[in-house]
């Protein structure tokens, strides 16, 4: 879930560099987000999974 929130959050930060208004901004956001999850349902992409790292000390 948390790729999408960043693909978005970049997305809005793009558009605002740019010169887009907050609210042009955060239909875009909205859209590459559910865009992006839409795809991953469709295409069966998964996110990795969080590990434990066992370092000693």
């Amino acid at each position: 879930m948390y790729k999408r929130q960043v693909l978005g959050g970049g997305t809005y930060w793009v558009i605002t560099l740019l010169g887009g208004t907050g609210s042009v901004a955060a239909a875009i956001c909205a859209a590459v987000t559910v865009g992006t999850r839409i795809a991953a349902v469709t295409y069966g992409w998964t996110l990795p999974t969080a590990q434990v790292l066992r370092m000693s000390a």
